[in-house]
């Protein structure tokens, strides 16, 4: 496994495990085989967001890793969260993953790269809430108990629909830092909102999904002068290029993002052990 420094003092594998389909398309057996079988094969990079798993995925991983806290880097993000409903509907779980399964083998699916189900539920499962200082501290606090942490390596501003308190929010961040709270902070978006997120300077860390177009690749590039980069989707992303043939798997999917974007983590959510034994494959030595 390579490692990359995606802060000062952030320093992370290369391939980050995206939690976001934990307790969600994937059931919380499978998940913590996941999860070990990362730690085993060298991923320390573990990506959560309050909203993950009908609100439960910060627990479930906390619970998971709490033996290999000084092992891993930790993320997690703010502005996003479960509503009520999903924690009613979280016991149904079970049942919608079934379904889920049933809809999958009784249809004929073109060829794909290997890769899990998206997370379960969108938007009635889960709500915006405000960003400002006040906010960013209650969510990540709530984070802090929940992963059964003393501090986060990253806290992310999670899809903002723009930074309009960005001055009040690096306030915030600076004393999280200065706490030993937050070890770096920095804003998670789709490439599509890439035009109201502004300079991105001032960031630590800058988390977007996969994107190869020339003009999107040159703003990002821009925005980010200073800051370390994550990189998510890039498994989703390319599935769907119309040069996605040429891919023969998921390996090269990840090593053409990752010579996409060097020195970055490329971020891939991962169900099974062969998910990740397959991901890691294209990140070695």
């Amino acid at each position: 496994m390579r490692y990359v420094n995606i802060a000062p003092n952030v320093r992370s594998s290369a391939l980050g495990f995206g939690c976001a389909s934990i307790l969600g398309s994937v059931e919380a057996a499978a998940a913590k085989r996941a999860l070990f079988s990362a730690l085993d094969n060298g991923i320390t990079h573990f990506d959560l967001a309050r909203s993950y798993g009908f609100g439960k995925a910060e627990r479930f991983v906390g619970t998971a890793l709490k033996g290999e806290r000084h092992k891993v880097t930790l993320v997690t993000k703010c502005g996003i969260e479960a509503t009520a409903l999903a924690s009613v509907l979280s016991p149904l779980r079970p049942l919608v993953r079934r379904l889920r399964r049933w809809r999958r083998s009784s249809s004929i699916d073109a060829p794909r790269l290997s890769k899990p189900a998206p997370i379960l539920g969108t938007g009635y499962l889960l709500g915006r809430v405000p960003l400002s200082g006040s906010s960013m501290q209650r969510s990540l606090h709530v984070s802090l108990r929940e992963l059964m942490t003393e501090y986060v390596d990253v806290l992310l501003l999670h899809e903002p629909p723009d930074c309009g308190r960005f001055e009040e929010l690096c306030e915030v961040a600076t004393r999280l830092k200065e706490a030993g709270l937050v070890r770096a902070w920095g804003v998670s978006f789709m490439t599509c909102n890439l035009a109201k997120m502004g300079s991105l300077e001032g960031f630590d860390i800058v988390q977007h999904e996969f994107v190869d177009d020339p003009a999107s690749l040159g703003l990002l590039h821009e925005g980010r002068k200073r800051a370390g980069r994550v990189v998510f989707s890039p498994l989703h992303r390319q599935s769907a290029r119309v040069a996605a043939p040429r891919l023969k798997s998921a390996r090269e999917a990840l090593q053409s993002a990752a010579n996409r974007y060097p020195g970055a983590v490329i971020l891939s959510s991962m169900s099974s052990s062969e998910h990740v034994i397959q991901n890691c494959s294209a990140f070695e030595e």
